[in-house]
């Protein structure tokens, strides 16, 4: 394997934009669709005087530095936009519910937008070049999404259904569900594995629990503080199961 790409794929855990405090997102959370919703949901909604920023590590993922983490003894969570957190408050992330509550550090390796394909890479990575967590949760994304690397602007793109770009001659569910499997194979009887997602058609194409919405984010699309709160414990359950 060309050297540059074993370095990107399996050497470093990539995340989206490194080192840097944002108020709203390019994507879903905007200021245009906050204010929207101002005027939608009144003085009284939970958001109105919410203070809400996205920090991201050297990385580009929502937690704090790699140096600081004592792996062997963390729980990693790997996913899209759901386990980044966008439209929520760093407090009311699932993965820092599910830290209270297990009393054990849970590190967010969310990233907006990724499909299947890019959180078993990051996986991957974790598996080669890391030291081995105590559990692994896959909170795994949209089926039909894919990712890939442009070498020549050195940066990720990722391509949703929705959207122009989007290639469906390339079966990217059939080749998700491969990566799935083969994620779920680099792991096996190496530690506590979780999977559950957020999307209807990815829970039955993997066999996995859904994990349906109770309220939302600021963004009036994600998950919010209620159903994060559902979600941290269905995990912290789940991990329970497992002896951790």
């Amino acid at each position: 394997m060309d050297k540059k790409i074993d370095d990107v794929i399996t050497s470093q855990l990539f995340g989206a934009t490194p080192s840097k405090t944002r108020y709203f997102l390019d994507l879903l959370d905007s200021e245009k669709r906050y204010k929207r919703n101002i005027k939608k949901y009144g003085d009284n909604w939970y958001y109105t005087n919410k203070n809400l920023s996205y920090i991201t590590n050297s990385n580009g993922f929502r937690t704090i530095e790699f140096k600081k983490i004592d792996w062997a003894n963390s729980i990693v969570a790997i996913g899209d936009s759901f386990t980044f957190g966008e439209g929520n408050t760093i407090e009311d992330l699932w993965t820092s519910v599910l830290q209270d509550m297990t009393g054990m550090p849970v590190i967010n390796l969310g990233i907006g937008g990724v499909g299947i394909d890019r959180c078993c890479w990051n996986s991957l990575a974790l598996h080669e070049s890391y030291p081995k967590p105590k559990a692994l949760i896959q909170l795994w994304p949209g089926i039909n999404r894919y990712s890939e690397y442009d070498y020549t602007m050195n940066h990720w793109k990722r391509h949703l259904p929705n959207r122009s770009g989007f290639c469906w001659r390339h079966f990217w569910h059939l080749r998700n569900i491969f990566s799935a499997k083969t994620d779920r194979a680099l792991w096996r009887d190496k530690l506590a594995y979780i999977e559950a997602t957020p999307f209807e058609d990815t829970s039955y194409q993997l066999e996995i629990d859904y994990l349906p919405y109770e309220d939302y984010g600021r963004d009036d699309d994600h998950w919010g503080p209620k159903t994060n709160k559902t979600v941290a414990t269905y995990f912290k359950d789940k991990l329970k199961e497992q002896g951790i």
